[in-house]
């Protein structure tokens, strides 16, 4: 078989064995849920094949109790995050024969680990679904763990230091209360706020300053006066909590480099007449352009949502964090690759040789399987935003709006009954 067969059997496979990315195959469940038909989302989603993939155990997991969550199916949902957590507890431990098997094939391959935002992400939905089913001592717990982890990848996530602030206080907890209150404190405050763009929350500075007046907790002295705005309540009044996300976490893409070089060069160079195609398959993140505010009204009561966390930049940041990573680890499986079918095809010989055939195979065999990895747990959403107000006893009807640059705008209605001393918690989710 001469060299320019080689390329052009090379070329035809090549073509033939390009995969979908992650987010083309979630393309149908992201459109249903969009459309406001999470049950449709669930169906489509059944009918791929992630569930079969053993390398997508945990990516399955996620998204299936991502879906559930998001179909008001909570204890279901709970039972696919659960599990989701216990596989990414086993994930800590590396099969070092899978890692050295996608030297020779590709970060696709491996068995999908899950980035520290995932982790956290799983205990989050996790207490929503508590909440949503008014179990607030299994809320709690899922507080603990949220701690836990925070303190184990040694991050700052103002939301979930926030929301473990809210359930403390609302449980009684007032030492508890004031730690995660201060947490959240400093990581907005801090440079937090800088790195994924948005500024101090009011929601929070109006929550450190009727917590630190209602309780008179002495280290409330730690906080800085200007961070605890206190409103004016009465003794009957109940709170409700607003927490509204919206859109989709940034996804992936392949970006590929591939290259072979020219006929006529090689036939010049006797020494290099033998094919080899290069491709180095490299994950590209895909941010979201889209801008916007979200406005809340609640009976005669208009104001602004505050951006609690920017998913997108948290995504953003780490990927950034990762990206040398990655290409080390391409530019070494592209050289391990290489080195492998020189050694297939040994220095000398003949064109159409067992050796030269089986090295042109292997070269196939590479080239095919060179695909980045592009998973992600990807029903995330983009932006949460949240607001906590303090109302009398009563019954109230709300509006959510969310605007952004283009004349197209989207709207929740609603409405819930509140009574004295009660923390409502009203999740919603906007595309």
């Amino acid at each position: 078989m001469s060299a320019k067969k080689y390329a052009a059997f090379i070329l035809i496979i090549i073509s033939a064995g390009c995969s979908q990315t992650y987010n083309r195959r979630m393309m149908p469940v992201k459109t249903s849920l969009k459309t406001g038909a999470p049950e449709n989302a669930l169906e489509y989603f059944k009918e791929t094949e992630i569930s079969k993939e053993h390398r997508n155990r945990l990516l399955y997991h996620l998204e299936a109790g991502m879906l559930y969550h998001l179909a008001g199916k909570y204890e279901r949902s709970n039972y696919f995050l659960e599990r989701a957590e216990w596989i990414s507890d086993e994930m800590y431990t590396r099969s070092i024969s899978r890692e050295a098997a996608s030297m020779l094939t590709s970060d696709d391959f491996l068995p999908y680990r899950g980035e520290y935002y995932d982790y956290l992400f799983i205990n989050y939905y996790k207490l929503l679904n508590f909440l949503h089913l008014g179990e607030l001592e299994g809320a709690l717990v899922e507080v603990r763990r949220l701690n836990h982890k925070l303190s184990l990848f040694d991050r700052k996530a103002g939301l979930f230091h926030y929301i473990t602030a809210l359930l403390h206080m609302h449980s009684g907890n007032e030492s508890g209360a004031f730690i995660e209150f201060r947490k959240a404190w400093l990581a907005y405050s801090e440079k937090y706020s800088e790195k994924y763009n948005f500024s101090f929350p009011e929601t929070l500075r109006r929550d450190l300053g009727v917590f630190c007046k209602e309780t008179g907790f002495s280290r409330c002295s730690e906080i800085p006066s200007q961070y605890r705005a206190a409103p004016e309540l009465s003794d009957s009044y109940g709170s409700v909590v607003f927490i509204v996300e919206s859109g989709f976490a940034p996804y992936k893409e392949e970006r590929r480099i591939e290259a072979s070089l020219p006929q006529e060069y090689r036939d010049r160079h006797e020494e290099l007449k033998n094919v080899y195609y290069l491709k180095i398959a490299l994950p590209e993140l895909v941010l979201n352009a889209e801008s916007y505010e979200m406005k809340l009204r609640v009976g005669h009561k208009s104001l602004n949502m505050d951006l609690i966390e920017n998913v997108d930049k948290m995504v953003e940041n780490h990927f950034e964090e990762e990206k040398n990573n990655i290409i080390a680890r391409a530019v070494a499986r592209a050289a391990a690759k290489y080195l492998t079918y020189r050694s297939v095809r040994g220095g000398e010989s003949e064109e159409g040789s067992f050796r030269n055939i089986l090295a042109s195979v292997f070269n196939i065999f590479g080239t095919v399987t060179e695909q980045a990895d592009t998973r992600s747990w990807i029903t995330l959403p983009s932006r949460i935003f949240m607001n906590h107000l303090y109302l009398e006893p009563g019954e109230y009807d709300f509006e959510i709006t969310t605007e952004n640059s283009t004349p197209k705008s989207r709207r929740i209605e609603g409405d819930f009954k509140l009574n004295s001393g009660e923390m409502k918690f009203v999740v919603l989710r906007t595309y």
